[in-house]
């Protein structure tokens, strides 16, 4: 089997383990770009622990931390850059808040269908609009008219 994934599936460094059943596991303390989150995300299977957004794939950069993960995503607002990362705000009033950077904060977005896009743009997956429920306000959020959020 490892010879065979060796020689055949080259990119994938988890054959062996997907073939005989077993899920990757990632590194655990490297940094990478979740792209679908547009967040640095720790390399290991999401929800495992604090941080965790999915196993990177082979061609994903890791870092060995999260600023510099985060550097290579500079227009991300680095309180919000780190997934799973806590941030504690104090009011003028005294009062704290502390939110995490995946909060979502009960929004819901989903691509709309082809009828619903009025500016000529192409739909896109559900799971692409998903980024428009937190601070990310680029594409495909806002003005390209192609997520709704409720």
């Amino acid at each position: 089997l490892e010879s065979c994934c060796a020689a055949k599936i080259v990119w994938e460094p988890s054959c062996v383990d997907k073939s005989n059943g077993n899920e990757p596991q990632g590194t655990g303390n490297r940094y990478y770009v979740n792209w679908g989150l547009t967040k640095c995300a720790l390399d290991c299977p999401e929800g495992s622990a604090d941080g965790c957004g999915g196993v990177a794939k082979s061609w994903d950069t890791t870092y060995a931390t999260s600023a510099s993960c985060c550097a290579a995503i500079s227009w991300v607002d680095s309180t919000q850059c780190v997934y799973g990362a806590t941030t504690t705000t104090t009011t003028s009033t005294g009062a704290t808040t502390t939110t995490t950077a995946n909060d979502t904060a009960g929004t819901t977005c989903r691509a709309k269908t082809r009828e619903e896009i009025t500016n000529g743009a192409w739909p896109v997956p559900d799971e692409t609009c998903k980024v428009c429920e937190g601070p990310y306000t680029w594409w495909p959020c806002g003005t390209a008219g192609i997520c709704h959020c409720d």
